[in-house]
């Protein structure tokens, strides 16, 4: 039987997050370029939500004992969506880093495609299970499935540690396109930014960063002779924003992720925690200073761009600056490097597609 019919678990085109948007996007392209003619049906991931009262914790540990109802109960609104694919995508970008949804998304996969006997794919994805108490339920879910592509090399060691058939990835993001500069330069003229200028991100792990750190941060950048613009489309970096008293602001309101994209490429330097936005900086050569997010992809990404020495841990200002200094120092040789590597990385992103 041929696939015209593809369902994508979880469809993030419409996230609010540039990430999402960013990786989702390529990932659609490319499932439409793999199945020309498919008709592709997105179901959000705000879909998997317990109904008739169930909590989340309660409707997971159901499916997970084989209740029909449970499943029935989590499954409600995209079941007959499933029944319809010949082929079912999970975008693991959002579902298994893992985030708050990600179990009763992989348990409800798990169970309907062994009963309804559809093959599925596992893609786009970072993984950090290992040793924890969810290890077998993920273990089951990526040993079922046809194709599962990791997006970084630390989630593609442990996928295959805990016997997933895995492929070396890497995020749909890599294929971005930029927009136009001329676009970039009217946000950023909004934005009151003139001259040389740095980016500055929150993180998935906000909350471990010293705001005190991040004035510091700041207060380096400016030393340096450029103005900070904060971005963010990420509600949880608003208050971080505030907290910085950032003058300069660009946010999914007024910034589409390819105009981001674009306005890095202007930028002297990014620095911050935002997986996807240091994606977005290597793709145009931007050299950054990352900081962790909330799994080990940061620590991935960096693996893949051989850049370790660009990461660095929360708590350390002694090392925080002096990176700042040194890239801003070496910016060209880092940019160079950087966009060697993402030549290099991009075509990785094909093998979210199995062939």
């Amino acid at each position: 039987m041929g696939t015209a019919r593809i369902l994508l678990l979880m469809d993030n085109r419409g996230d609010s997050n540039w990430g999402s948007q960013a990786t989702t996007t390529a990932l659609v392209s490319l499932l439409s370029s793999r199945f020309p003619g498919a008709e592709i049906r997105g179901v959000p991931r705000s879909a998997c939500r317990p109904e008739n009262g169930l909590t989340r914790s309660l409707a997971t540990a159901l499916v997970q004992r084989g209740s029909r109802w449970a499943l029935d109960a989590l499954t409600q609104s995209w079941r007959q969506d499933f029944e319809w694919a010949d082929l079912v995508v999970v975008n693991g970008e959002g579902t298994l880093h893992p985030q708050p949804q990600a179990l009763r998304w992989v348990c409800s996969v798990t169970q309907l495609a062994r009963r309804l006997k559809k093959p599925y794919w596992v893609v786009n994805c970072s993984l950090k299970c290992r040793g924890d108490k969810t290890e077998p339920l993920f273990a089951e879910f990526l040993k079922g499935a046809d194709h599962v592509a990791a997006r970084e090399p630390v989630s593609y060691r442990e996928m295959v540690a805990i016997g997933a058939n895995a492929v070396q990835a890497a995020d749909c993001a890599w294929l971005t396109q930029p927009g136009s500069v001329e676009q970039a330069r009217s946000i950023l003229a909004k934005a009151g930014v003139e001259g040389k200028f740095a980016v500055m991100t929150g993180s998935a792990s906000v909350h471990k960063w010293p705001v005190e750190h991040q004035k510091a941060v700041v207060q380096t950048l400016c030393d340096r002779g450029m103005s900070v613009l904060y971005t963010y489309s990420d509600r949880k970096d608003e208050p971080v924003s505030r907290a910085l008293g950032t003058e300069h602001v660009v946010t999914d309101r007024e910034s589409s992720f390819a105009q981001l994209t674009t306005i890095q490429s202007l930028a002297e330097i990014v620095v911050g925690g935002r997986f996807h936005p240091t994606i977005l900086a290597a793709l145009v050569g931007t050299p950054f200073v990352a900081v962790p997010s909330n799994t080990h992809k940061m620590s991935g990404l960096m693996e893949m761009l051989g850049a370790q020495k660009l990461l660095c841990d929360f708590s350390s200002l002694e090392k925080v600056v002096p990176t700042i200094n040194k890239v801003l120092d070496e910016r060209e040789k880092w940019s160079a490097q950087l966009s060697s590597k993402a030549k290099e990385i991009a075509p990785l992103a094909h093998q979210n597609v199995r062939t």
